[in-house]
């Protein structure tokens, strides 16, 4: 997958466009992916991608608000879904500020020449998202540009939404996010090299930093799943500061069953399956391995 930026020279063509913020890229996103998928097929086009960058809410609400998917992870699982480019539209005050028509021209017509484009029915853009999905279906087909306006896909009865995603992953239901996504919620990142007191218990840990911007489940012990390249390992992950041990920063620390390497530096991708336990403070280091032990015993048996 080429991963391009408006902001560039850029003069593409023959493509299929698909638009949205895809901050969680839920069930309904992939609806889009395939339809997109199948009009690139049937009339020769390459696939795309068109997010913006920061996430328009990023900007508006400002810190409060978190990202389910930060932008490496949605590349990252773009180029599995399979497209052929990801372009990026920052969300500058520039941007913010272009009428829905000059967005048309401009980027769609102009820069990414496009043949086909597949949007949401809630889809919003130009300044103050004055334009929508109807008037951007009415702009391009007197253009001859072959418009798909997809409805929200629902489950059990409400619309499948980043809302929903979002209040999944706050109150802890891996099972409701994964349901609506059709996959476990995870971060991805490199690991860092921390203090080893996992090593001197004998549970040595693959430790990530969270990007600040990242939404995580509630701080606790989960099973997890590890990717580390293109393998699945079982994995106890604590999310937190580990309160048994002093000036630990907020961070991923996942013990990988069945594993000898040293990968610090390396990329992981870690999958959240299921809340275990809250984090516990410890009096002492023994008592940590104990209960470490007792939550190693129970991932193996699940």
């Amino acid at each position: 997958m080429i991963i391009k930026d408006t902001t560039e020279n850029l003069r593409l063509s023959e493509i299929v466009v698909i638009l949205g913020n895809f901050d969680g890229i839920h069930r309904g996103h992939n609806l889009l992916v395939e339809k997109a998928k199948q009009i690139g097929l049937e009339n020769g086009l390459k696939t795309a991608v068109l997010t913006f960058a920061p996430h328009p809410l990023k900007v508006f609400v400002g810190e409060e608000f978190r990202l389910i998917y930060t932008e490496e992870e949605k590349i990252a699982l773009f180029a599995e879904i399979g497209l052929d480019y990801y372009i990026l539209f920052p969300f500058t005050e520039e941007h913010r500020n272009m009428s829905p028509d000059s967005f048309i021209q401009d980027i769609l017509l102009d820069k990414l020449g496009v043949r086909a484009v597949v949007v949401g029915s809630d889809y919003h853009f130009g300044k103050k998202a004055a334009g929508n999905a109807a008037m951007l279906k009415e702009v391009l087909m007197t253009k001859g540009i072959t418009v798909e306006v997809m409805e929200k896909l629902q489950d059990h009865g409400q619309d499948i939404s980043s809302t929903r995603l979002r209040s999944a992953i706050q109150t802890g239901n891996l099972k409701e996010f994964e349901e609506l996504t059709g996959r476990h919620f995870h971060i991805r990142g490199k690991v860092r090299d921390g203090q080893k007191l996992g090593r001197t218990i004998g549970f040595p840990t693959a430790n990530l930093i969270p990007d600040s911007d990242k939404m995580l489940p509630p701080n606790g012990v989960y099973l997890s799943e590890v990717i580390y390249q293109g393998q699945a390992y079982r994995g106890l992950s604590n999310i937190g500061i580990s309160p048994s041990l002093e000036n630990r920063p907020y961070s991923v620390e996942t013990f990988i069953l069945n594993f000898q390497e040293k990968i610090y530096g390396q990329e992981i991708e870690v999958r959240f399956l299921e809340y275990l336990r809250p984090e516990i403070s410890f009096a002492s280091l023994e008592e940590l391995k104990a209960q470490i032990t007792k939550d190693v015993e129970l991932v193996k048996a699940k």
